[in-house]
């Protein structure tokens, strides 16, 4: 964790590529798409710099550039979302987003600003902004944490119903799935390390509905979403969709477009 807060030099590259099936001034298909690709990577430069000679290493045995250590990792992310039209007035949209970040040689861990976090309008709706995960990670035990509420891996997978009431209004019903974990196992936040044999145990599932207002300019959105599955919380204790606790398991958000 106090890797992650340290001042860095980060200097990055990164590439990303958009692929979609509607073009402007074509008819829309019936299952319009979008797919999403991009790759970062951070370090190359200033390693190459260190090879040379031109860095100093600092008590940590990190080499620095002008008292800086510089952050090295790699950072990958594909996001797909297809939609499907039943009619002018009802859509169905889905979405899957995965993202993968491993720091590497000369950062212990990946700069906080570059870490993913969960929950919020973009993301599980059931959770406020930067209070989902990492993992089972409960934060109820050591109280407010913001700090820890960051991961090296995510998963965001969302199915949504929309039906038009006006030109203007939207209604929409959603179901959201996913979490964030780390690479490793931290002293600073257990239970958050990925693991294929149980990482499927550990997605959070939320519900909710929502109203759209489209301005052609510009969509506002407000969302109410509420837990089903809370991995945080203990076994036997995580399905709530049959009782809900109001106070404890919803969420509200406002948001700007899709």
């Amino acid at each position: 964790l106090k890797a992650s807060y340290e001042e860095q030099l980060i200097v990055r590259t990164g590439y990303t590529a958009t692929y979609t099936n509607v073009a402007f001034g074509r008819p829309q298909p019936r299952l319009p798409f979008r797919l999403r690709a991009g790759v970062e990577i951070a370090g190359y430069l200033p390693r190459l710099l260190a090879v040379l000679g031109g860095t100093k290493v600092n008590e940590s045995g990190r080499h620095t550039i002008l008292g800086l250590p510089y952050a090295e990792y790699l950072k990958g992310e594909l996001d797909f979302a297809p939609t499907y039209r039943f009619d002018e007035w009802n859509t169905l949209a889905g979405h899957i987003a995965v993202g993968y970040a491993y720091p590497f040689g000369n950062s212990l861990a990946l700069p906080f600003e570059k870490r993913y976090y969960g929950g919020g309008a973009n993301g599980i709706r059931g959770w406020s902004t930067r209070s989902l995960g990492p993992g089972t990670y409960n934060s109820e035990l050591q109280g407010y944490d913001f700090a820890n509420k960051t991961g090296d891996i995510k998963l965001d997978m969302s199915l949504e119903f929309r039906r038009k009431l006006t030109e203007m209004f939207e209604l929409a019903a959603f179901v959201d799935a996913g979490n964030i974990w780390t690479i490793r196992e931290y002293q600073s936040q257990p239970g958050g390390a990925f693991s294929f044999s149980t990482f499927y145990k550990e997605l959070a599932v939320a519900y909710g509905m929502g109203l759209r207002l489209d301005l052609n300019f510009l969509l506002l959105r407000v969302d109410m979403g509420m837990k089903a599955h809370d991995p945080a919380r203990p076994v036997g204790e995580r399905w709530s969709l049959i009782k809900p606790n109001f106070g404890r398991d919803f969420a509200f958000h406002f948001a700007i477009g899709y």
